[in-house]
């Protein structure tokens, strides 16, 4: 997810196509709440069995998604010509109520530091993290977004690298979708390359 509603255009000759994902129903639970695992490159966790996960290539030179969680229908983001990709925020057009956006992000940017300051500092699997919470941005809104969280997980293997989850939030009960992305964090695993 881009933090502002700007385009980040990644240059690719022939892009590949979207890739869906939908695994199939666990027996699992999470504080009593269905679930179902996702297991990508470098980490993997549990999401309420009710969320619609799909994986897009979005990948710029400083990022690249790894997937875009929601209790709505999910899209490719992007605008895929021949020898171009221009993708925006939004992976899906509009948010019911109690309704969520969820993209979780590798990074890497020359010089970046973890800032464990900047929010509330937490740790997810191990990993210092710091977690802001505010009003929803132009972008989030435009989806029907009210507030926004931001989950900063450092990778300390690498420097100038960070996972991020970016969670767009609608009410009217905030708190209880901000209690399934705790329950998310705390299922997370660090896997080989990651």
């Amino acid at each position: 997810m881009a933090v502002s509603s700007a385009l980040v255009v990644a240059a690719c000759l022939t892009p590949p196509p979207p890739q869906s994902v939908t695994p199939p129903p666990s027996n699992a639970s999470v504080d009593g709440m269905p679930v179902r695992h996702f297991a990508g490159t470098g980490i993997s966790f549990d999401y309420p069995a009710t969320w619609t996960a799909a994986r897009f290539d979005v990948t710029s030179s400083f990022s690249n998604s790894l997937v875009y969680l929601s209790t709505s229908a999910l899209s490719d983001p992007c605008v895929r010509g021949s020898n171009s990709v221009a993708c925006g925020w939004a992976a899906t057009s509009a948010l019911g109520r109690d309704g969520l956006l969820v993209e979780w992000a590798g990074h890497g940017f020359p010089g970046w530091t973890f800032d464990p300051t900047k929010g509330g500092g937490t740790n997810v699997a191990g990993r210092a993290a710091t977690v802001e919470a505010f009003d929803a941005t132009d972008a989030c809104r435009a989806i029907g977004g009210d507030s926004e969280i931001v989950v900063t997980i450092d990778d300390p293997r690498a420097d100038w690298n960070w996972t991020e989850l970016r969670a767009c939030l609608r009410g009217p009960n905030v708190d209880g979708l901000r209690a399934k992305i705790d329950a998310m964090l705390r299922s997370v695993r660090w896997t080989e390359g990651g």
